[in-house]
């Protein structure tokens, strides 16, 4: 009987070496996927960073289109006013002249 439990034993040394072969594997597993998730932890990181300058262009853009848009839109009512102005001021003058040659 002291011999069976001697091949027991050994046995059971066996599966706590294979178990530990297997731990080790498993932390192997473990560190390579914390590896993958750090990797794509510092691209994401670097998408956001990209994507905030990428937001900050774009605010500084529309700013710029909108002042461009009210310069137009200011540029063109002072040219219409001008215009009108101009007529007006052609018309006067021409009335003046007219009537002076009258006299």
């Amino acid at each position: 009987m002291s011999s069976n439990v001697g091949l027991q034993l050994d046995e059971i040394a066996k599966y706590i070496d294979r178990m530990k072969e297997q731990k080790k594997s498993t932390e192997k597993c473990i560190a390579d996927i914390e590896k993958d998730r750090s990797g794509l932890e510092e691209r994401i990181e670097e998408m956001r960073r990209k994507r905030d300058e990428l937001d900050e262009r774009l605010r500084i853009e529309q700013e710029r289109l909108l002042r461009q848009e009210r310069t137009i839109r200011q540029g063109e009512a002072t040219y219409a006013k001008l215009m009108d102005s101009s007529q007006s001021l052609v018309d006067f003058m021409k009335k003046e002249y007219q009537d002076t040659r009258r006299q």
